[in-house]
């Protein structure tokens, strides 16, 4: 995959350190007052399979996401605009994050620019509806320098065995580009571990996953021993993802 055309001028607004990007104060408005679930975890987790079990509940927003990246082959048809993502072009974008009217933003792997529009959280307010959607967690700071309350659930594949058939059954995960996602892999696990914010829920068995995040969800709050258990898991596979990236080097 192609490297950003304008990767210098995203991290120029995103990555620089002197000059944090930052929503206008009319976004940050808009996010304080919705009720706001983001899924993090690392690639082939099933963030994306859980969300997707949720919407036909009724009570929860999809946020649809903007990306310049172009769509991809998915389940045997190609991605379509407006129902995976909103495909924009890498100007466009700039210009929206120049007036400040992503909630957040991250440049993924060095190849796209994703992130979260303000007019999805606006739309997810207007039906009364928690906004939920699967983000890079570079992007959960973002949201909760805003808004503190936001829920944030961290999914975990069951094993590393297991999360690695995931990403082969792609197949369009391979090389430098498998290397890449594993080595955001270990930074994710990192700051989940480190940040008492997050619950974990363990993609093992779909059903039980999708019911357990909706209670999350719903109560705001975890059982306590599911948590020790979603923490030992991600300690055990940050130390796998770890030696497997040593094994490459």
């Amino acid at each position: 995959m192609k490297e950003l055309a304008h990767l210098a001028e995203f991290q120029a607004i995103l990555q620089n350190p002197e000059h944090k990007y930052q929503p206008s104060k009319e976004s940050q408005a808009i996010v304080r007052q919705t009720s706001i679930a983001l899924f993090v975890g690392p690639t082939n987790a099933g963030r994306n399979t859980i969300i997707n079990k949720l919407i036909p509940r009724g009570k929860y927003y999809f946020i649809i996401s903007d990306t310049t990246r172009v769509p991809r082959m998915r389940n045997g048809r190609v991605e379509q605009n407006g129902i995976e993502y909103w495909f924009r072009k890498e100007t466009a974008v700039l210009k929206d994050l120049a007036a400040g009217r992503f909630v957040e933003a991250a440049i993924i792997h060095e190849i796209q620019v994703s992130g979260i529009s303000v007019r999805e959280i606006a739309a997810a307010e207007v039906q009364s509806k928690v906004a939920v959607t699967d983000i890079e967690i570079v992007g959960v700071h973002s949201v909760r320098a805003i808004k503190k309350d936001t829920m944030c659930i961290f999914v975990l594949p069951p094993s590393f065995e297991a999360w690695q058939k995931r990403l082969q059954k792609r197949g369009d995960i391979k090389g430098q580009d498998l290397l890449k996602r594993m080595e955001s892999a270990t930074k994710e696990y990192k700051e989940a571990l480190d940040h008492p914010y997050y619950w974990f829920v363990v993609n093992n068995n779909l059903d039980k996953a999708v019911e357990y995040a909706e209670q999350i969800i719903t109560n705001q709050k975890a059982d306590p021993a599911k948590q020790a258990a979603g923490r030992h898991l991600a300690e055990e596979l940050l130390q796998e993802t770890t030696r497997f990236l040593e094994k490459q080097s």
